[in-house]
């Protein structure tokens, strides 16, 4: 594998000598850069140890008046009128909805991170896919009674610190769930991407060299996608800027461009010895 990447890097013209590689293990490949795209995701679960400073002076500051009578009593929400997606709190990474329907469809929270409060429980969902749930009653005593109504009043301040104290409980409580399955959420959407860019270089390489099978030219894809992979690792975890990332992976193309001439010569080589 660490041939595969060098000469990914440095030597394309040899990935050539790799296209009767399993496909088990060209997909390895790509998962093993799909998971590097996670990292961040990782270190910051591994280092989360509450809902931050600024996430909390921003709750404070940002809650949204509810236009409908809600409050939770004895831990089940209960409003005067049905509510649908209505924010109490909406920015990034994290926003929370009230929903009082009698089924949540999870497809209405498409954005990141979405904490919902439906019925009698407290939902976590991430890009529409609901991660887990939890009974409010077993979370933290602060959910048994909250008024929606304090939100714009006097009492806003004590309303988001009993909105935040027991979210933080429960995450604090359930990382090694609501963790796992995020880095897992974030793998799959890292690596269906790659593959997407894969098969997109690969129909490409195939319709210029149609002599070549789409099995070898999907490897030869992988394997000359090498520096976007190791570019987009590298954003993921060090966040660096989107125009250097285009410039980056735009010079990684390269890489391509030096592996078709090598097509291109051993095509041609037959034919210069007749």
């Amino acid at each position: 594998m660490i041939n595969r990447l060098r000469d990914g890097l440095v030597y394309p013209a040899q990935l050539l000598n790799y296209t009767k590689d399993r496909i088990l293990f060209v997909l390895l490949y790509i998962a093993l850069f799909a998971l590097l795209s996670s990292s961040r995701t990782i270190i910051e679960i591994i280092q989360y140890d509450g809902v931050s400073y600024t996430f909390r002076t921003s709750l404070s500051e940002d809650l949204a008046e509810v236009d409908a009578d809600c409050q939770i009593t004895n831990y089940t929400l209960a409003c005067s009128d049905e509510v649908e997606s209505v924010y109490i709190f909406d920015a990034f990474p994290m926003s929370i909805y009230l929903d009082n329907n009698e089924t949540l469809n999870t497809n209405d929270y498409n954005s990141s991170y979405n904490v919902i409060v439906h019925d009698d429980e407290l939902i976590f969902v991430f890009s529409g896919i609901q991660l887990t749930s939890m009974k409010l009653e077993m979370l933290s005593t602060q959910f048994k009674n909250l008024d929606f109504n304090d939100i714009g009043t006097d009492q806003e301040e004590l309303f988001a610190s009993q909105i935040l104290g027991g979210i933080d409980e429960y995450l604090i409580s359930s990382k090694s769930i609501w963790g796992t399955m995020l880095v897992i959420a974030d793998f799959l959407s890292n690596f269906i991407m790659f593959i997407g860019f894969v098969l997109i270089s690969s129909f490409f390489l195939r319709r210029r060299y149609r002599i070549i099978p789409f099995r070898d030219s999907f490897t030869l894809s992988t394997y000359a996608s090498s520096s976007v992979f190791v570019v987009l690792a590298f954003y993921s975890l060090l966040n660096l800027p989107f125009f250097l990332v285009f410039i980056l992976i735009f010079l990684s193309f390269r890489q391509n461009t030096l592996m078709m001439y090598e097509i291109d010569r051993r095509l041609k080589k037959p034919l210069d010895k007749e």
